[in-house]
Formats: C-alpha cells, structure tokens, sequence
C-alpha cells in the first residue's frame, strides 16, 4: 500500500503494511525517465460533484508541473466524479487528440 499527502499536513503512517512492491522499489539497473513523456497529458479528475475540492488540488498541482505553453502540453478533463463521467471525458480528450492518461 502506497499512501500519498499533501504539502499540508504529514503521510499517515500504515503500520504492518511490509515493504513497498517490487514495482515501487527503485531499481539501479533501469534507466530513469521518470518525468518524460512521448505525448500530451490528460489528466482526469473530479472539477465538479462533491470530490471537487480534491480535483481542483489536483488539477493545480498539475499545473504546476506542466506550466502553460510547456510541452508536453496538459489537458484536465473533469470527471464529475463519476466512472461515467471519467469515461466521456477520457473520451472526448482521446478524440481532441491527447495521447496519455491519468487520473480518476
């Protein structure tokens, strides 16, 4: 289990949770691309519903590390905070052209 805070406050401590997943663990033999990107960046979050307040925090924070006018180029779609809503908006942003994902 991986646990992740904002700026505002301190990580929760999961106690017994074990060691990170091999995915998660650093490996020195792989070459790092951490940051790089071959296409745009659309990220998918909730700017409306009552998860808005976590989208908006995350759609700054998006925007932060893709600044306007910076390639790759960000596309925040809202989701509504629906599986429903995440799907037309996926959707919509593929048929705008935006190659990769992320998001809920």
């Amino acid at each position: 289990m991986l646990a992740l805070a904002s700026c505002a406050g301190q990580a929760p401590q999961i106690n017994g949770s074990g060691p990170l997943p091999a995915a998660l663990t650093p490996n020195a033999g792989t070459p790092n691309n951490t940051g790089k990107t071959s296409g745009n960046v659309m990220l998918l979050v909730p700017l409306s519903g009552p998860l808005a307040p976590v989208g908006q925090a995350l759609a700054n924070a998006a925007k932060i590390a893709f600044p306007a006018g910076s390639t790759p180029a960000l596309d925040i779609r809202d989701t509504g905070g629906t599986a429903a809503g995440a799907v037309s908006a996926a959707q919509a942003g593929l048929a705008a052209g935006m190659a990769s994902s992320s998001g809920r």
